[in-house]
């Protein structure tokens, strides 16, 4: 029966197999894309977002506690001014650690999360008697800062 078509008609039929060959490559390559992508974007809200968030906590105990107590007990910042940048720092802290507690967390990170938050609770007790400190400086009490231990 093949042999007593016509060759234009074999083309023809030829053509249109590889076409829908093709597009069902094509179809199946966008749906492909479209998993991936949604993939890509679970992966950096779960994943990148909140390392972005844990790394500005980072950066802000740094740069906004610790250095701002080595300023202030070498007297190169005012205690008004460790007071505004403990505070902004605070903030800062507060706000990224909210949202990281929105994210989703895995059953390891969530043992982490209640092992940083210990830890977040002594640093902020420090932050506390820092806070007392720069207080006291402002009222006229003898330095404190750097003295204790």
């Amino acid at each position: 029966m093949v042999i007593n078509i016509r060759p234009a008609t074999k083309l023809y039929l030829l053509v249109f197999v590889m076409s829908v060959f093709i597009l069902g490559v094509g179809i199946f390559g966008v749906i492909g894309m479209r998993k991936m992508s949604r993939n890509t974007e679970t992966m950096y809200a779960d994943r990148m977002l909140p390392l972005q968030e844990l790394t500005q906590i980072r950066y802000s105990y740094t740069t906004g506690i610790r250095i701002v107590a080595e300023a202030l007990e070498n007297h190169t910042l005012t205690p008004v001014m460790a007071n505004t940048k403990i505070e902004l720092a605070q903030r800062i802290i507060e706000q990224n650690w909210q949202a990281y507690l929105q994210t989703y967390l895995t059953p390891e990170e969530t043992q982490l999360v209640k092992q940083t938050s210990l830890l977040k609770e002594q640093a902020d007790k420090a932050i506390s008697d820092l806070n007392q400190k720069i207080q006291d400086l402002e009222s006229g009490v003898p330095d404190k800062i750097g003295k204790e231990n």
